[in-house]
């Protein structure tokens, strides 16, 4: 078993975080381009779960996924169904590595099993229970706005009702936001700059104040939806252009999949000015009265 990969999975497991194959191979100077390295290292973090099952430990492999979906490889369903988990097939619907990375969360979280088992203090573990998930390969896009069709007929809609759940969406969104920023910054060997990342005022035109390491501005806008990662979002004028002026530390981080009630969620990361990653279709205006 290789102690050093095992490792590196109970630190993310620390820190509440999942990390793509590549991410992860090139940890160890190997190349995801490479099936025979993938094949390797697939090997490698299959016999640590075997190993932590033979502990009654969850499966670190289920940390490991393919960024383009953030989903896990059917390898691992074929190992915890000869684990004795239950079928593949059943695992699979079931999304059964979510299940696995909340319970090596939880128990990696214990600081006397982070011990025991490493030899280390506790250094990095998780502020809160929030969980972001990042796909760190390119979001599928559109080449042309698709067009739009009026529907003129009438509907019923509690707009007071719809302010408040997405009230409430969007601040779940920041502060899954705001704790991630301080996990990354944490794991990096960075704590002293957690006290910088912070919350902002409406109408600055980011959402988010964070730091990247060479301690320069993060300008964070958040953008969070229950729905798919397709799932078209709302940005001002005012946020439009702050991005434009400061493409260089501008991030947009869009929130997709949330889960309100266990505050989980994926999201892609994009930066620069929001017209050079996104399609703007105006359909709101402020109107003036002519001459």
């Amino acid at each position: 078993m290789n102690k050093e990969i095992r490792l590196y999975l109970i630190e993310l497991a620390r820190i509440k975080r999942t990390v793509s194959y590549a991410k992860a191979m090139s940890q160890f100077g190997l190349n995801a381009s490479n099936p025979t390295e993938v094949d390797y290292f697939a090997n490698e973090i299959g016999e640590i779960s075997e190993h932590e099952h033979l502990f009654k430990r969850p499966m670190l492999s289920s940390l490991v996924v393919h960024s383009s979906k953030n989903s896990i490889g059917f390898g691992f369903y074929r190992l915890a169904e000869k684990l004795g988990y239950d079928k593949k097939e059943v695992l699979s619907k079931q999304h059964f590595e979510r299940q696995m990375q909340e319970l090596c969360y939880e128990i990696w979280s214990d600081d006397k099993v982070y011990f025991q088992e490493t030899g280390k203090k506790a250094s990095s573990k998780a502020i809160t229970n929030y969980s972001l998930y990042l796909n760190d390969e390119p979001q599928e896009g559109i080449g042309e706005l698709p067009e739009r069709k009026f529907d003129f007929s009438g509907y019923d809609i509690d707009w007071n009702q719809k302010y408040l759940s997405d009230l409430e969406c969007g601040n779940i969104g920041e502060d899954l936001v705001l704790e991630y920023e301080k996990r990354v910054l944490i794991d990096n060997g960075f704590p002293e700059l957690i006290e910088r990342v912070r919350k902002v005022k409406d109408g600055n035109g980011f959402d988010i104040l964070s730091v990247n390491f060479d301690g320069s501005p993060k300008y964070i806008e958040v953008k969070t939806t229950k729905g798919g990662s397709a799932t078209p979002f709302q940005i001002s004028l005012n946020e439009v252009k702050f991005s434009e002026m400061n493409a260089t530390n501008y991030y947009l981080y869009r929130l997709y999949n949330l889960n309100m009630e266990n505050k989980t969620a994926d999201f892609f990361e994009y930066q620069g000015s929001v017209t050079d990653n996104f399609l703007l279709e105006s359909i709101h205006f402020e109107a003036y009265k002519k001459k």
